[in-house]
């Protein structure tokens, strides 16, 4: 596991419960209580208040019960959210880690965590575990750097390595894999901020190699993250991402790979082969990428000369531009319904008028978008930046994802 993930699932811990005691940790239910079973969330609710156990639960009023068990007291709706995207799974701790992962990336905190920004890392990751607002920052920047991790990292840094006396998470191999969805959203930006977990996996000199092309852009990396992740979910014989990193990442008791040195070094090859084979390719959607890019400032800069213009500023012209728009549509439908209401027999409103009026109002707020759109030099009105979108889709869907 990146040893930046490891050092935040310890301070996680700090605060949720045991940073050292694995067993205990595991095993923990919220309130100080045990559960023995690993092969499900235990599903057992207790008392905000007076923390005892309530056996009929669901006839509790409203967030009066907490759920909260293990490492980092999930909750059995978090879980049941979980185990939706990721089909059943043991809540061991390669489930209980994977679970958390999880919970980071929908928060978009991973690539805080592994760059050592504790400080964006917190305020993303506050929302979902409490403990993370009670202790101070100074707190948690000492359990950070006492179980290895690095603050502020240079952008684009991989597999950094901890001291050797910063503990090491071992993680167990993932269970068996099931039948489990595809899926979008969420995952795609979740299986580009895993790449550096692979990444740290393997030889300097491979990392040194590969180090040039990390930094680029998500949309430039899509074809090589998607063939990686491919690779690694063949070796290990898992079908979600999530799983399939975990098992590659896992070590053993001495903190060395986990992994069959022969498939690492199947996946390493794979992604040393991809860039070998695929640099011109990489280098044109970088272009693309920069083109797209200033597309963008240029459409903005041409915005800014256009509201330059008009010498009562930003403001006033669109403030002139949406009560103008307003009022036509004030007036508009003003009169249509007075006219409707005067030839109705029975002065009940017509279904077709008011859809007429509707599209009517549509159109108007339509031509308020277009003047915001023309004043601020929105991407969508930039046919160069629209051209260099187009370029790199098309480059994506004609490389393969998966493994060659």
């Amino acid at each position: 596991m990146n040893p930046q993930l490891a050092a935040w699932f310890r301070v996680l811990r700090a605060g949720e419960s045991d940073p050292v005691d694995d067993e205990r940790a595991l095993h923990l239910l919220v309130y100080g209580g045990r559960f023995d079973s690993l092969a499900d969330h235990p599903r057992r609710h207790f008392d905000l208040s007076t923390h005892v156990e309530v056996p009929d639960w669901r006839h509790a009023p409203p967030n009066s019960t907490s759920s909260a068990a293990g490492m980092f007291q999930i909750t059995e709706t978090t879980w049941n959210d979980y185990t939706a995207h990721v089909g059943p799974c043991a809540f061991d701790e390669a489930g209980q880690t994977a679970c958390t992962l999880w919970l980071i990336s929908r928060v978009s905190a991973v690539s805080d965590i592994t760059a050592g920004d504790l400080t964006r890392a917190v305020v993303k990751c506050q929302g979902i575990w409490e403990s993370l607002q009670k202790m101070p920052m100074t707190h948690i920047r000492a359990l950070f750097a006492k179980y290895g991790g690095i603050e502020n990292l240079a952008p684009g840094a991989i597999g950094v390595t901890p001291s050797a006396a910063a503990p090491v998470i071992a993680t167990p191999a993932a269970p068996a894999a099931v039948n489990q969805p595809k899926r979008g959203g969420i995952m795609g930006g979740l299986v580009a901020e895993l790449l550096p977990e692979v990444l740290q996996m393997f030889a300097p000199l491979a990392q040194e190699k590969l180090a040039k092309i990390t930094g680029l852009p998500v949309t430039t990396l899509a074809p090589f993250t998607a063939s990686v992740m491919a690779k690694v979910q063949e070796v290990t014989g898992q079908s979600d991402p999530l799983q399939a990193v975990a098992a590659f990442t896992a070590k053993d008791a001495t903190g060395a790979p986990a992994i069959d040195p022969d498939k690492l070094l199947e996946v390493q090859q794979h992604a040393l082969d991809f860039v070998d084979k695929d640099a011109a390719l990489i280098d044109k959607m970088a272009q693309l990428d920069r083109d797209r890019w200033a597309a963008e400032v240029k459409s903005q800069d041409a915005a800014a000369a256009r509201v330059a213009k008009y010498p009562r500023g930003l403001v006033m012209v669109v403030a002139r531009y949406v009560l103008a728009m307003g009022a036509v549509l004030i007036l508009v439908l003003g009169v249509g319904a007075v006219v409707q209401a005067f030839y109705s027999p029975t002065h009940d409103p017509s279904a077709a008028v008011m859809t007429l009026l509707a599209g009517l109002g549509t159109l108007a707020m339509r031509d308020v978008g277009s003047i915001v759109r023309a004043l601020f030099g929105a991407q969508p009105d930039s046919a160069a930046s629209d051209a260099a979108g187009d370029s790199v889709a098309t480059i994506n869907r004609q490389q393969p994802g998966g493994a060659n």
